[in-house]
C-alpha cells in the first residue's frame, strides 16, 4: 500500500508530507527524502495511507535509510564548520544585505545557506563566486520573516515598526530580528564569533 509519510528533516527541524513507495515504515525511521532543497536525511514523525488523503506532498521518500546514508550524513555534519568558516571568508570581504545564520550540508552534498534578511535576493553572483572559488553549490535560505517593506503594516503582526532601518527589520541594536526572536539570538551569536 502506498504511504504518505510525515518527515521532520534539516537543522530548522521542517515538517512535512512525502510519498512513498510501499514498504514497512515506522514512525521515528530514518529515511532519505528528496526534498526541494535536494537530497536528505529525514525521521518519520507519522503516517497516513494515500489513497485516503488528500495531503499536499513536500516531495518523496527515496528510501529507508542504510548504514552508508547515516555514514555520509555525519560526514556532512562534521564538514558543516569548515563550510560555514569558507562562506564567512567570502562575506567578509564585502557587505552583504543579509547576516548569514548557519550552514547545513545535505546528503548529495549541496549546501544550505541559512540567513537573515530579505526574502528575494538575487543569490545567482554569490552563489557562483563560492562554487568558484570552494566548489560548494549553495542554495540561499531565509530564517524569519521577511523583512519589511514601505508597504507593509508598521504594527502588523510578526515584525515590524519596532527597529531602525539599519537592523534590517524590528528588533533594536545592530542584530535585528524580533526582540523574542530565536534567530536574534544566533545572529547575535554569529557576530560575536565573528568579532572575536
Amino acid at each position: 500500500m502506498q504511504s504518505l509519510l510525515l518527515i521532520r528533516y534539516g537543522v530548522m527541524r521542517y515538517v512535512g508530507w512525502f510519498s512513498a513507495g510501499e514498504g514497512d515504515f515506522r514512525r521515528g525511521d530514518l529515511v532519505v527524502a528528496r526534498t526541494c532543497r535536494g537530497e536528505e536525511l529525514g525521521e518519520i514523525v507519522s503516517i497516513d495511507s494515500a489513497e485516503k488523503s488528500n495531503r499536499k506532498t513536500s516531495g518523496r521518500v527515496l528510501r529507508p535509510a542504510s548504514r552508508d546514508d547515516l555514514a555520509r550524513a555525519s560526514e556532512r555534519r562534521r564538514d558543516q564548520p569548515r563550510r560555514l568558516a569558507l562562506c564567512e571568508s567570502i562575506f567578509g570581504e564585502g557587505r552583504w544585505p543579509f547576516d548569514l545564520i548557519d550552514v547545513e550540508a545535505l546528503l548529495d552534498d549541496a549546501t544550505v545557506l541559512y540567513y537573515l534578511g530579505p526574502h528575494d535576493l538575487d543569490t545567482d553572483g554569490i552563489r557562483q563566486t563560492v562554487f568558484d572559488r570552494f566548489g560548494l553549490s549553495l542554495r540561499f535560505e531565509p530564517a524569519g520573516a521577511d523583512e519589511p517593506t514601505e508597504d507593509s503594516d508598521e504594527h502588523g503582526d510578526g515584525c515590524g515598526g519596532c527597529g531602525s532601518e539599519e537592523s534590517g527589520g524590528c528588533g533594536s541594536g545592530e542584530s535585528g530580528g524580533c526582540g523574542g526572536c530565536g534567530v536574534k539570538d544566533l545572529v547575535a551569536r554569529r557576530r560575536a564569533v565573528l568579532n572575536r
